[in-house]
């Protein structure tokens, strides 16, 4: 039978294969094929609209298209379904407290070790700290008092929000308020480990039983007002929270007048955080004078104040109370980036509060939160700068037709999803989250009507409630606010919007230690980010060393190091930016000097081996090898004038980004050719594009050649200049000065400049000077004194090479003491180093950093005491003399500063030193705390008073050390007491007399004779 069938079908196929054809016509063809030519088609389309794309749109488009293609592939967003009686509440059976039930949960997520502000959690009453792990979390991590979840323990639990969290973040303090509802929470304080509880009683600083008395609310009476900033109401009127829209920031205006509720519903209490309060990165990066921390005060006397419904205000993760009834609000979202997802849960959740009757209340400071000086990236609260002021608006408008509250909250969660405030994964967490709360036994609270949708009342006289804010003092800024401050503010961030992605990048020709510092204050609050370059590279201060002549060459490094800047904005420290005259510059275009004319100059090679002709010949063979688009460019830039060599003084030009692949391109092309910065920029310039498309915002800068004479003349500067060529800076008081004339365009910076002036009464901005006052005030570049008391003449030539290893702890007051004597030894010693700073650190002395032989001993400079003994110079050369030639290397640490901080300095230190094996040594001549120190009238070698008798200069002090220590150490220390004798030579001549003060000198003569009769 199977023979015979496979006999038939295979004369069937036969039959088939010589069967009449069919008629092969065009229309019946199709009629046939269509569905394929349709998808083919569509195919061909499709690949077409990509290449298309891809060659005229720039990568943000492509990504859109791709995104919105897969998207259209997806299925619709769909709602969760969920069967909220078939959930079944289940007991905590797995942890080790499954029969631990408690009320008052602290929550906290932790990242590091116990840090002291947890450990004060700890210790209130009546309250259990829960610690909430994450991947990053020792995994040793423990806290006697605390519950600790790892992530071993969370995924014991076997709640549905697992799947949805991340392992690397905070937000897994979802885990932990589940399990503090599974364990009988009826309040949660949401805390973070570097906040403690101020008075450290969470009963005293809320409301925790919920009394229900009268408290302030904010006025409804104004219908457009959708968002306040509590601040005000505390006493702070420039200081904003995360998460308030940037457009609300200048409202600076206070209540006119409140109105009062019962306090029975403030089912979410947040409290105010003094020290470091809750503020976005704009506040941070353009607030900040100083590298101290904040320190904000707000006023604890300021009664708490209630949100009514259609006003919302930020509330963070890190000092807030949540009662039952709000439980469900502490979702904290999974597809937002990390600091916007306490902020948008906030306002999802104040939202829903108001279906239960409920609102939030703001409290005076409840918290001390310290600033470690850690500042977030920018970029991690783009959710709440780009979308917080439109998700308020969307909420106001939400409503919801569902009869329960978690129906309520689901359909709001999918709303948000569709508005894209977060993504579908937010969605399935919210269903998670909801249905875990069920599982952990927790129920939902009733509704009530919301009073949006009813009229409001009129707000009579008798209903008003008067309070007044105080205005503190800004400590962040050591200055009262003005009332100017919410268009000063404004203006700030307008200019930090536009430049907040863009690279300054500042060559100092001066001295780094000196304006490094001041640098970044000034321009830090409004760029991406400032890169200091100099010819002389400092670690401490993060200056990197460059060649101003070959400055290209290493702009390709900072490029590549902050790839996703939109521009490159280079400054030589002797020309001042008025930013706030660039905002009209096309960001995309290149910036320079070509309008300028005593900038941008064509020069005509003689033809000889002159530095001009030299410089052509290099433009010369650097064109030739160009490729053709740049050849091109450059030549048609220069069709006019093709013998000349164009110079530009390049003190100031921006590069886009999407041109600093071809600059990279260029500065390749030229090699170790050595072409000068002045003709290589103009070059690759007019090699890039045409001058025709370059910017002509620096057209009108005010340019001034430079005198060899020259320095800053107050008449040369112009506030509605773009740019000012060339001020001089190269000492604080020159940059209080500029920063005083700068406050015209930036009033704000007045602010800095009032600072600066309460730290230094003497540092005030002089009145236009003399030219005997100018001349002056001329700083030697090599010495770095002013020209009157230059000490170049008698400074070592070649500086001293040395056996011994020096290494000076400077402490940062030294820096700007004018009559320190470190940095003669800087300059006049080879084996010398400073550290800035109050506490030595190992690395400070690790023997690697140093160039000689590992020192045999390490030896510290600081007189005798009865607790700490020291041995003389002469008896440490003595006791360790030994028959090697030359003597083993010794390192010598010295402490710079005064008296009283010397020894604050020495007892930090002393761990480091013990590890390190030191030995406290001192002069031979040692020091009597019982004689009066000296002074400029008693010896050539004292400047400033001395505390005791004995108590020299850091520079005698060193010189009389290596006295003791060199081979050669008499010629060492005379050619060191030298330059410091007439250091003071020179000084002494500007010093006023003292006026004669006969009592004092009365008192003195009858201690002497005293001292004689004893």
């Amino acid at each position: 039978m199977l023979v015979q069938d496979r006999a038939a079908k295979s004369q069937i196929r036969e039959i088939r294969r010589f069967s009449e054809p069919k008629s092969l016509d065009f229309s019946t063809w199709v009629s046939e094929n269509l569905s394929r030519i349709v998808v083919i088609s569509l195919s061909i389309v499709t690949i077409l609209a990509f290449f298309f794309l891809y060659n005229t749109t720039d990568t943000a488009s492509l990504l859109c298209f791709q995104t919105q293609s897969t998207q259209s592939l997806l299925k619709p967003l769909t709602r969760p379904q969920i069967k909220w009686n078939s959930i079944q509440v289940l007991p905590d059976k797995t942890s080790p407290y499954s029969a631990f039930v408690t009320e008052k949960w602290i929550v906290v997520s932790v990242t590091n070790y116990p840090t002291e502000e947890l450990k004060g959690l700890v210790k209130i009453k009546g309250w259990q700290v829960l610690a909430v792990g994450n991947s990053l979390t020792p995994k040793d991590w423990s806290l006697k008092g605390a519950i600790f979840l790892s992530l071993d323990a969370q995924a014991e639990l076997g709640y549905r929000v697992l799947d949805h969290l991340p392992y690397d973040s905070f937000v897994r303090k979802s885990v932990g308020y589940l399990f503090a509802i599974q364990h009988g929470a009826n309040k949660i304080y949401d805390a973070d480990d570097r906040g403690e509880v101020i008075g450290g009683d969470l009963g005293k600083c809320f409301d925790v039983e919920l009394v229900s008395e009268p408290i302030l609310q904010y006025s409804h009476e104004d219908p457009n007002r959708t968002v306040v900033n509590p601040y005000i109401h505390f006493g702070q009127r420039s200081v904003w929270p995360r998460g308030l829209p940037l457009e609300n920031v200048g409202e600076i205006n206070h209540e006119e007048f409140y109105t009062e509720v019962f306090g029975g519903k403030q089912f979410i209490q947040q409290g105010i955080s003094n020290g470091l309060p809750d503020v976005d990165s704009v506040f941070y990066f353009t607030r900040k004078t100083t590298l101290e921390g904040f320190d904000v005060k707000f006023d604890e006397h300021a009664p708490k104040v209630a949100l009514p419904q259609g006003v919302m205000v930020p509330v963070n993760s890190f000092n807030t109370l949540y009662h039952s009834s709000a439980f469900w609000g502490l979702m904290l979202p999974v597809s937002v980036s990390s600091m916007a997802s306490d902020v948008l849960r906030g306002y999802w959740g104040q939202r829903l509060l108001w279906e239960l009757g409920g609102y939030v209340a703001v409290y005076p400071p409840t918290a001390h939160r310290f600033d470690r000086v850690e500042a977030y990236p920018f970029a991690e609260e783009k959710d709440l700068h780009v979308n917080v002021g439109r998700l308020i608006k969307f909420l106001l408008v939400w409503r919801s037709e569902k009869h329960s509250l978690f129906e309520k909250i689901l359909d709001l969660s999918f709303a948000m999803a569709e508005e894209g405030f977060w993504t579908e994964q937010d969605l399935k967490f919210t269903s998670a989250w909801l249905q875990d709360l069920i599982t952990v036994g927790y129920q939902q609270p009733r509704l009530m009507s919301l009073e949006l949708d009813r009229p409001r009342a009129n707000i009579g006289h008798g209903d008003r409630k008067e309070f007044v804010p105080r205005k503190l003092p800004s400590v962040h800024l050591g200055v009262e606010e003005t009332g100017t401050v919410s268009t000063e503010i404004g203006n700030l961030i307008r200019w930090r919007k536009n430049f907040g992605n863009v690279v300054l990048v500042m060559f100092c020709n001066g001295p780094v230690e000196r304006t490094a510092l001041e640098w970044r204050l000034l321009y830090g609050r409004v760029f991406k980010t400032v890169v200091i370059l100099s010819s002389r590279k400092n670690s401490d201060l993060y200056v990197e060393e460059a060649k101003l002549d070959h400055i290209y060459k290493h702009l390709p490094k900072i490029f590549n190091r902050y790839s996703s800047a939109e521009g490159f904005l280079f400054v030589e420290d002797d020309t001042v930016l008025n930013y706030w005259n660039l905002l009209q510059a096309d960001k995309t275009k290149i910036w320079t000097t070509d309008k300028v004319p005593k900038s941008w100059t064509s020069v005509k090679p003689t033809g000889k081996s002159d530095w001009f002709s030299v410089q052509a010949e290099l433009v010369k063979r650097t064109v030739s090898t160009m490729p053709a688009h740049f050849q091109v460019n450059y030549k048609e830039a220069a069709k006019n004038n093709l013998d000349a060599l164009t110079v530009c003084s390049s003190e100031v030009f921006y590069v886009p980004k999407r041109l600093v692949a071809d600059f990279v391109d260029l500065v390749d092309l030229v090699g170790d050719m050595d072409l000068h910065y002045k003709v290589a920029v103009p070059m690759f310039f007019m090699s890039m594009d045409s001058p025709l498309n370059f910017d002509p915002v620096l057209g009108s800068m005010v340019y001034k050649k430079k005198s060899s004479s020259f320095n800053s003349s107050l008449s040369l500067y112009s506030a509605q200049a773009p740019a000012v060529h060339p001020w001089s800076i190269s000492s604080e008081q020159d940059f209080i000065k500029l920063v005083g004339q700068m406050a015209e365009g930036d009033p704000l910076l007045m602010e800095l400049f009032i600072l600066h002036l309460k730290l230094d009464p003497l540092a005030r901005v002089a009145e236009p000077v003399t030219m005997e006052e100018e001349k002056r005030r001329q700083i030697c570049s090599s010495c770095d004194r002013p020209k009157p008391i230059c000490i170049c003449h008698v400074i070592p030539s070649e500086p001293i090479a040395t056996s011994t290893e020096i290494l000076i702890l400077h402490h940062p007051h030294e820096s700007r003491h004018k009559l320190n004597t470190t940095p003669l030894l800087v300059k006049s010693l080879t084996n010398i180093t400073t550290v800035p700073g109050r506490r030595l650190r190992h690395r400070h002395i690790s023997a690697a950093e140093s160039s000689l032989p590992k020192p045999s001993r390490t030896i510290y400079l600081f007189p005798s005491s009865p607790s700490s003994p020291a041995v003389t110079v002469s008896d440490f050369k003595s006791q360790n003399r030994t028959t090697s030639d030359p003597p083993p290397p010794v390192r010598l640490i010295v402490f710079d500063a005064t008296w009283r901080h010397a020894k604050e300095m020495v007892k930090a230190s002393e761990e480091v030193l013990r590890e390190a094996g030191a030995v406290r040594v001192c002069l031979d001549a040692g020091i009597d705390e019982s004689v009066r120190g000296g002074s400029i009238y008693d010896s050539e070698l004292f400047l400033r008073m001395e505390p005791v008798g004995g108590c020299v200069s850091t520079a005698e002090a060193v010189a009389r050390c290596l006295g003791a220590l060199e081979v050669d150490g008499e010629e060492i220390e005379r050619k060191l007491i030298s330059v410091l004798k007439e250091m003071v030579r020179l000084q002494s001549e500007f010093l006023k007399p003292m006026r004669p003060r006969p009592k004092l000198l009365k008192k003195r003569l009858q201690n002497q004779q005293q001292e004689e009769e004893e």
